[in-house]
């Protein structure tokens, strides 16, 4: 798919009692969460990642280009694509298609979600440091995010991670 469905104001599957692995725990019902009110919209663009080394490098450039055209800070830019590449590339080698990357951007947090159909869960592999050749996939969310996890689906998961800007937004 060459041209993203742009949305706005849009959940990207987070339904109330999904089972959420990671850094976040079980996500509460929306009914008990804070509620705040967001200075600005938020902008959701999605992307299907066919399941190659091409695809998946597009699919990065994209992520490169929305960052850019949301004027995301260059740290919290360069992380959200690498975290957006990592998941993809575990989607792609781990999952079964069809991969959709999802983009959503409410300063000053960037949501990155990739969903695949397998049902499977991503985990870390095992890493050692000099010997391993893969493992580092998830470390590597799990470092430049300031919370992952996955979502369980019936026909499917999402993998999910949140990067915060550091610096203020100008308005």
């Amino acid at each position: 798919m060459d041209n993203p469905v742009r949305h706005r104001e849009t959940d990207y599957g987070k339904r109330r009692g999904d089972h959420v692995e990671g850094r976040g725990g079980i996500e509460p019902p929306a009914s008990t969460r804070k509620q705040s009110t967001p200075a600005l919209p938020q902008l959701t663009v999605t992307r299907a990642v066919e399941p190659n080394a091409d695809n998946v490098r597009a699919a990065r450039t994209f992520a490169r280009d929305v960052m850019t055209e949301w004027q995301v800070d260059n740290a919290a830019a360069n992380a959200a694509i690498d975290v957006a590449h990592e998941l993809i590339s575990n989607a792609v080698q781990h999952g079964l298609p069809p991969v959709t990357l999802i983009l959503a951007y409410r300063p000053p947090v960037i949501d990155v979600v990739v969903r695949d159909a397998s049902t499977e869960p991503a985990r870390r592999l095992p890493y050692r440091p000099g010997v391993s050749e893969r493992g580092l996939g998830l470390r590597l969310v799990a470092q430049l995010s300031s919370e992952w996890g996955q979502l369980y689906e019936t026909d499917g998961k999402r993998v999910w991670a949140k990067v915060v800007e550091r610096r203020p937004r100008r308005r």
